[in-house]
């Protein structure tokens, strides 16, 4: 789920805090911008008060020739861009609209050319401060947090757009494979992207990790190759109507293009996968073309069953963000429920009666109106319902991780809430027993969340939060673990 990768976060702290482009009813394609005269045209920009985070949000006004009222929003921390507005209001004393996807209402006073109020979502009320730019671009320039990271051209290698068709699939991949400038032949890694519709980038809160991990292995040698997921950017398909062995088939397909690519060593060809996909990378690893992997990474790998993950995901994010021990429990066996309807194969009715639960349970704080309840029920069983969710929490990692002969370094962050780290490592160090494989380190380290910060809490609402992408040290690691393993340098 991107942010995706909360996979098991049902109806999640906040919803405009977590929820992946699709679950707030945006079409993983951005929708084509509002038609309209330029009777009007307003932008205003600024953010969103939520625990945590101060979300950026963009909202721009037209009027047509008829003088009727339209509007979208951009959240660019969750790649929300151009999402129509319903009941959009711009007057010289109001500004709001509503977001009925995720049943929030947003009413604010206008003054001139700032406006002050709130945001309401699920009994929630947040405060809102925006003001009006003159135009979209300098509004998201003024809200986008910063992301000292981030590498910028011009860039001491090559980076290539490319594309390939998985015809087995029935997709077209979209990516880009940067190349170090040696005339040299390389060795090359292919980075798998976490739960849900990513991009190559794996962009989740405006941080781009693969980006940053890209820059940082081609500097040190290394080919890398980062690709957009199903129906993501140039890529073609639906991640959501996808499963964890569609994804492997787009990596086998990548790796078989890549070893025939000039400049690299089809010997030294290794994989890196995050979250979700550290499980994708031990079938590529396990699968008919085993012989053709060097080497892998785990970053806070997924090693257990997907309903175990969720179960353990669930606790210990409401945990941490406070939610009362007394109610942990109600919780847990409400989540279990859900997941024994599902792989039961449940109808919708009960799942959705199911959902209705836990969000009873989890909003008793802030009940919701009886419309906002269904509003939720509807949002979360677009999750849940999917293909890919469905298939997900029956899906058990070990089997293959149990075959894997080649070397594994897999690392995890002492703060990661979704993939805990513990019980993880322990089930990799377990497989490798069990495969007879003795070139296997695992490590925890300390300080470090989910996506590898440097952060305090662990949880997701720190993402967007914290200016650091990728932390150094665990850079540094993952490089000369694979600087070894592919004889960079010797």
């Amino acid at each position: 789920m991107s942010q995706h990768s909360v996979i098991g976060l049902i109806v999640g702290l906040i919803a405009l805090l977590i929820a992946p482009a699709a679950a707030l009813g945006q079409d993983e394609a951005a929708p084509a911008p509002v038609e309209a005269a330029a009777a009007l045209e307003a932008h205003w920009g600024g953010f969103v008060e939520l625990p945590m985070l101060k979300l950026g949000i963009v909202v721009s006004f037209s009027r047509d020739a008829e003088g009727g009222m339209s509007g979208t929003i951009d959240i660019p921390v969750q790649g929300v861009s151009a999402m129509p507005l319903t009941d959009p209001v711009l007057d010289e004393h109001t500004l709001s609209f509503e977001l009925p996807a995720v049943g929030a209402v947003c009413s604010l006073e206008r003054n001139g050319d700032s406006a002050e109020g709130t945001l309401e979502q699920v009994g929630q009320q947040f405060p809102v401060i925006l003001r009006r730019y003159a135009s979209a671009d300098e509004a998201l320039n003024a809200i986008q947090p910063n992301r000292p990271q981030h590498p910028s051209p011009p860039f001491p290698y090559e980076a290539r757009e490319v594309s390939i068709k998985n015809e087995a699939g029935g997709v077209t991949l979209a990516g880009t494979l940067t190349m170090p400038a040696s005339r040299e032949i390389h060795p090359a890694v292919i980075l798998i992207t976490g739960s849900g519709p990513q991009d190559r980038d794996e962009t989740i809160a405006d941080h781009k990790p693969f980006l940053v991990i890209a820059d940082h292995l081609t500097r040190a040698g290394f080919a890398v190759l980062r690709y957009d997921d199903r129906g993501v950017g140039g890529s073609t398909g639906n991640t959501m109507q996808s499963t964890v062995l569609d994804f492997q088939g787009d990596v086998e397909a990548w790796l078989g293009w890549l070893k025939e690519q000039p400049g690299i060593d089809a010997g030294r060809i290794g994989l890196i996968g995050h979250s979700e996909g550290g499980s994708v990378a031990p079938l590529v690893a396990a699968g008919p073309m085993r012989d053709d992997v060097a080497f892998m990474v785990l970053l806070a790998g997924m090693a257990l069953p997907g309903d175990e993950v969720v179960l353990g995901q669930t606790q210990a994010l409401f945990k941490q963000a406070g939610f009362p021990g007394t109610e942990l429990k109600r919780l847990g066996n409400a989540q279990q429920a859900l997941l024994d309807a599902l792989n039961a194969g449940a109808p919708d009715d009960v799942l959705k009666a199911h959902l209705g639960e836990l969000i009873d349970i989890q909003s008793q704080a802030t009940p919701m109106s009886e419309d906002q309840r269904n509003l939720a029920i509807e949002g979360q069983f677009t999750l849940v319902g999917s293909q890919w969710y469905r298939h997900l929490m029956a899906f058990d990692p070990r089997p293959a991780l149990r075959t894997v002969a080649c070397p594994i370094l897999a690392l995890n962050g002492a703060l990661d809430l979704q993939v805990l780290p513990d019980e993880h490592l322990a089930a990799i160090e377990e497989a490798a027993a069990t495969a007879g494989n003795d070139d296997v380190t695992t490590m925890k380290l300390e300080g470090l969340n989910h996506m590898f910060q440097e952060a305090e809490s662990g949880l997701p609402a720190e993402y967007g939060v914290l200016r650091q992408t990728f932390a150094p040290s665990a850079l540094e690691i993952m490089t000369e673990w694979l600087k070894a393993r592919a004889r960079v340098g010797q």
